[in-house]
């Protein structure tokens, strides 16, 4: 046989697709012909050699000697599989056979499970099949193949003859998937001149069923006994003759489709079950057109164009099982790699030779240069957004630098290294700029080109077929995996790196990748001290309940109860894996058995809802077993069931143990437990307590309800609540809990950190049970899906479970995770839980702030010292609004003006929450009406964000209008709102307890300010800023004057569209939905930028501007332990970003830049000063003092 080599088949695949692309389906076919007889065709000789070993050994040595052999009747053999299908490539080294048994389908019932294509088989009546029982009686298929079937075939193999014309070969036999594999091998070499399959298989009423594990990705229980449905009959009857009636090309094109795609350069793992099932879709759309000279060339370009639409849209229903989706066994990238990969190689027609082999003529070649598009893509890599200016090449530098040390010895130069970060900016666009990004990239992208080696694949930037690591031996490869992953799991080594990169210039870099691991290196130490549980401990507990609970008390039970038991359920921190401290406790619900009728009828337990929430009523029927723990109208007793029936059946099954094993070192003891059986095992001598097991009767209803003998202890009356079963959720918590770290994050060393440290606060946080963290927890993971495997994730999710728990705490409401309008902390008193959730802010406050980085620390310090406002101040100013603005300024413009007052509007930074240093001037927009039957028209002006209002049929602003109808804002404010307000002023009375007052009127831009002093001093209270506003439709306008550069007409006519209510809205519920820290960082901010050493004339607006395209930005933590630091940083370098390129824009307004009211020099003068500052520690420390 002929083996192409990749660059045979990357030229094939080039001229075919050119050829197609021209429109020559005749010529394509000659040349997929071509390519079939040279590289597809398997030799006679070869079929012949196949058919031979499978005579001479499978059937007429290995299955007659099972036949004879076997207790089991082996009824017939079935031939599957590509070779049989006559779809076999390159080599007839394969071949499956089913080994059909021979037992009438009365003695094997089959049993749907809930996946589909899966069931159970439960053997009646011959007790042959009993060594392969596994759970409820079950067939065990892994226990059938390896003890029965692959132990009768090693005997086989064991008494083989030699065979001519192929004596002289040996054969080996081991497991492979569902069969049981024979090898067939050419004696004293390693060739390999056949695999043979032989899959055991079960024929029950026109279906087969083989031993396939299930490997599905959902949780299922006790899927260890789940036998496939084959279909692989329908599947062969459907290929094998699909040719017959036209004799077209069908088989020759799948055979050849299956070739390209095996190969390295297609690089598409798909294996020939999802070809073939594909193709039988096709061959069921397109049924004409099979046999003209176009119709293989034709079909090529189709079946392929379909394959790519089934990975384009995720889905390729399996055959016979329409609903079964067969992409699912692949992760969503693959799939989408792969569709990307089909279309490159359909839309694409140049491939260019990249390889080590000798070709002739090569001198003649020339290399095609991309080197000016590298160029662009590097060279302004930096400048791509405005906003961006990152640290691209920064990064690139220290690569490169790093990889060329004498330390890390990677021979990876500097173009291979380009293309991997051309590859890796363009998945990574976003977060470059702020204090993180360089270290976080630095890690982030050195994975990256671990990624590219393991996989022994770096794909050319322009050329994606060329793999730029087939110029390095695979041994090559490997010692760069292995030498780049020693140093990325090595502190040590990475520091040692950097040392020898620069001395002194990128140890800074160090420090910003380890400096805010503190908590979590903290958090890290105290799971190894204080909360993991050895292996041989976890060990011990398995096998204590293994050995004494399944085969000693529930053995007995299920032996000599009076009502079924159906299976056990393992549920529990320990079956979670969050058990903290010691494996000492174990969950086990006992889960009864009840029949349900055929075709109609009641079941024999019925659920009834109750009252409570979580909480029903079991009913019996009358002819039911469990009628005898019922009370007279059938429902069933939960305490009378557990007591009276399981309690006295587990004690008697540990007296019989004791009868049975009088020697035994250890013992049991039983108690009741809540609605458990406790059983603890415990060491006679000398007395050593070992495990506890909590046994819980438990009744299944359905497919995935379960209920428990759990009593109701609520504080609402209940009648006959002894009758009330629990609704449990153990099970679902279990599979949402188990698996939750499938991304290798930290969810399961999180909670069992945060249960450790609440069982040890008993005194104050003693009344948050197991299940209340565990209930906080399933919400807090289900709302932060992301970021749980970085360097310092445990760290910032353990501040932000913290914070979220703290705030159920503080409004005293805990959802049940099941169950809607539950909250699981009724239980708990109110004093109670406002003390839990002062003590928990405490631990933030305190504790958790000593492990926060220096800079978030000094910026709270700072916060507390400089910006918060006290109580006190916020408390007077609003008191002062109320008794002094509303209910006497404007209660008096009310009832004395002409123009009616609508509503008040209140804004600003003190109704923000972002006021600073003290509580002392608030903004109030005082609505203004007009009759209905008068009207509002806004007109535009030249000048972005000012119209001009005209007034229709409103004589109550006639005073205020100019000749052509338009309202005069000044005029309106001065001659009206101003005199008003101060009439109002004249006719103030002092109201405790602020008396002692006196109001200044003036105006103050857009506004009519008051001001309020204390009186005979010149100390200012507060002061208000009252504007007059229009609010037509949902817009909002104001007088405020127009001061702009440029020149306009009667500028006094011009309103300015306010945006205040808006941004209050976005402001002041910014940090509602996380609990974050952006309101502090603003205050923060404002408060930094005002001091006379930081030097930046930005007023409050232009920092709430940038502040609010700042926010904007998606995946920003704003809740982890160092969050602070990490955007005051981030913030201050996008200030710097808005001053470098001279431009901020208006948060609502398009084409207005708020900057355009500084100068260029001013603007340069800021831009420096923050440059510097961040550039600086001594300055940062400096402005922060």
């Amino acid at each position: 046989m002929y083996h192409f080599t990749e660059l045979e088949l990357h030229i094939f695949l080039n001229m075919a697709l050119a050829k197609a692309r021209r429109g020559d389906a005749t010529s394509l076919t000659k040349e997929l012909r071509d390519f079939s007889a040279k590289y597809v065709k398997i030799s006679e000789l070869n079929k012949t050699r196949t058919r031979t070993l499978v005579n001479d050994y499978i059937e007429n040595q290995i299955i007659e000697f099972c036949r004879q052999k076997s207790e089991l009747q082996i009824l017939n053999l079935q031939y599957t599989g590509s070779f049989y299908e006559r779809l076999k490539t390159e080599a007839a080294d394969e071949v499956d056979i089913m080994v059909v048994l021979g037992t009438p389908s009365s003695e094997i019932e089959v049993i749907a499970s809930e996946v589909p294509g899966y069931v159970r088989l439960r053997a009646r009546g011959d007790p042959i099949f009993c060594k392969y029982l596994g759970h409820e009686g079950y067939l065990d298929p892994k226990s059938f193949r390896d003890r029965w079937f692959q132990s009768i075939v090693q005997r086989a193999v064991n008494n083989i003859k030699p065979k001519e014309p192929f004596s002289d070969v040996r054969l080996v036999v081991r497991t492979h998937g569902p069969a049981v594999q024979v090898d067939i091998l050419r004696k004293g070499s390693k060739e390999k001149l056949l695999s043979v399959d032989l899959v055991p298989c079960f024929h029950v009423n026109d279906s087969w069923y083989v031993p396939k594990p299930f490997k599905g990705k959902r949780f299922v229980f006790n899927h260890k006994v789940f036998w496939r449905q084959s279909f692989s009959l329908e599947e062969k009857q459907v290929l094998e003759n699909m040719d017959q009636q036209d004799h077209g090309c069908r088989h020759e094109l799948l055979r050849i489709v299956k070739t390209v795609v095996k190969r390295q350069v297609t690089s598409l793992p798909l294996d020939s079950y999802y070809l073939k099932t594909a193709f039988m879709h096709y061959i069921e759309k397109h049924s004409q057109d099979w046999v003209s000279r176009e119709a293989l060339g034709k079909h090529f370009l189709g079946f392929l164009g379909e394959v790519q639409l089934y990975l384009r849209s995720g889905n390729l229903p399996h055959y016979s099982l329409p609903d079964v989706n067969l992409l699912n066994d692949f992760k969503e990238v693959v799939v989408k790699q792969m569709a990307n990969r089909l279309k490159r190689i359909l839309n694409s027609e140049a491939r260019p030779f990249k390889g080590k082999r000798f070709v002739f003529t090569h001198k003649s070649f020339w290399s095609q240069s991309f080197s000016l598009e590298e160029k662009q893509v590097l060279e302004n890599m930096d400048q791509k957004d405005q906003k961006d200016h990152g640290c691209k090449h920064e990064l690139l530098r220290i690569v490169k630098t790093v990889i060329k040390g004498q330390v890390t010895s990677l021979p990876l130069d500097s173009y291979y290294l380009k293309t991997a970060f051309m590859h890796y900016i363009e998945k990574h666009s976003q977060d470059w700029v702020n204090k993180e990004a360089l270290g976080k990239h630095f890690l982030g992208y050195l994975g990256e080109v671990l990624l590219y080696l393991e996989s022994g694949n770096l794909p050319h930037y322009n050329l994606p077929d060329v793999n730029l690591l087939n110029d390095f031996n695979e041994v090559a490869v490997k010692q760069m995996v292995n030498r780049l992953k020693r140093i990325l799991n090595s502190e040590v080594r990475l520091q040692k790196i950097l040392t020898e990169a620069s001395k002194t210039q990128i140890m800074w870099l160090w420090n910003l990748l380890l400096g805010d691991a503190t908590l979590t290196t903290k958090l890290r130490e105290f799971l190894a001290n204080h909360v993991k549980i050895s292996e041989a401990d976890m060990t011990r507990s398995k096998k204590l309940v293994k050995d004494f609970i399944e085969n000693q008390v529930m053995w007995y039970c299920r032996k000599k109860s009076t009502l079924p038991i159906l299976r056990l359920e393992y549920t529990g921190s320990v079956y979670e894996r969050l058990k903290t401290e010691a494996a000492d406790e174990v969950d086990v619900m006992v889960v009864l058995k009840t029949s349900t009728p055929w075709l109609w009828g009641d079941p024999e337990v019925m659920v009834e809802d109750s009252d409570v929430p979580g909480y029903v009523r079991l009913k019996a029927r009358s002819d039911s077993k469990f009628r005898r723990y019922a009370d007279p109208e059938g429902y069933i007793n939960p305490e009378r069931l557990r007591n009276g029936w399981f309690y006295s059946l587990v004690d008697k099954a540990v007296d019989d143990f004791r009868a049975r094993v009088p020697r035994s070192d250890l013992d049991m003891m039983v108690r009741q437990h809540g609605p458990a059986v406790q059983v603890d095992i415990f060491k006679k001598e000398p007395y050593e307590y070992l495990l506890s097991v909590d046994l819980v009767p438990c009744f299944q209803i359905g497919s995935d309800d379960y209920y428990v003998a759990k009593s109701y202890c609520g504080r609402r009356f209940v009648s006959s609540s002894g009758l009330l079963w629990r609704q449990s959720f153990s099970l679902k918590e279990k599979q949402l809990l188990e698996y939750m770290d499938r991304d290798h994050g930290c969810r399961h060393e999180l909670l069992r950190i945060v249960k450790t440290i609440v069982n040890r606060e008993r005194s104050s946080l003693g009344k948050l049970k197991s299940y209340h963290l565990k209930t906080a927890f399933m919400h807090y993971i289900k709302e932060k899906r992301h970021y749980w495997n970085t360097r310092t994730s445990l760290g910032d999710h353990f501040v932000g479970f913290l914070g979220y728990l703290q705030n159920s705490l503080e409004q005293e409401n805990l959802p049940h995770y099941w169950l809607d309008g539950v909250n699981i902390l009724d239980d708990i008193g109110g004093v109670v839980i406002r003390n839990m959730a002062a003590r928990l802010k405490r631990i933030l406050n305190s504790e958790i702030m000593a492990l926060t980085s220096p800079l978030t620390k000094k910026l709270r310090d700072f916060s507390v010292q400089y910006v918060k406002i006290s109580e006190e101040t916020t408390t007077r100013a609003k008191r002062l609004v109320k008794d002094y603005i509303e209910d006497q300024i404007i209660v008096y413009c009310q009832e004395n003006s002409t123009i009616e007052i609508l509503k008040l509007e209140y804004t600003g930074s003190f109704y923000e929450g972002l006021k600073t240093e003290a509580a002392d001037e608030a903004d109030i927009m005082v609505i203004l009406g007009t009759p209905s039957s008068a009207g509002i028209e806004v007109i535009d002006s030249r000048v972005p964000g000012y119209v001009r209002l005209r007034a229709r049929n409103a004589p109550m602003l006639s005073k205020y209008l100019s000749p052509e109808g338009y309202i005069d804002a000044e005029s309106l404010r001065d001659s009206w709102f101003h005199s008003l307000v101060r009439l109002a002023v004249n006719n103030i009375k002092p109201k405790a307890p602020f008396s002692d007052v006196r109001l200044v009127v003036r105006t103050h831009g857009p506004a009519v300010q008051v001001d309020i002093f204390r009186k005979g001093s010149k100390e200012k209270l507060l002061s208000v800023d009252l504007v007059p506003s229009f609010q037509v439709e949902e817009s909002w306008y104001v007088p405020k004057p127009f001061e702009g550069n440029r020149y306009v007409l009667n500028n006094e006519l011009l309103w300015r569209k306010t945006f205040s209510p808006k941004e209050k809205q976005l402001l002041a519920s910014m940090d509602s939905k996380d609990h974050g820290c952006r309101h502090e960082l603003l205050r923060i901010v404002k408060t930094v930028v005002k001091r006379p050493v930081t030097s930046l004339p930005l007023d409050s607006y232009h920092l709430k501007t940038a502040f609010m395209h700042y926010i904007k930005k998606g995946g920003l933590d704003w809740e982890s332990g160092d969050a602070l630091g990490k955007h005051f940083l981030g913030f201050l370098t996008e200030l710097q970003f808005h001053m470098a390129s001279r431009n901020l824009p208006h948060c609502w307004l398009r084409g207005v830049n708020v900057l355009d009211d500084f100068k260029k020099g001013t603007i340069e003068q800021m831009e420096n000063r923050l440059r510097s500052i961040l550039n600086s520690e001594a300055k940062l420390n400096k402005i922060l003092e």
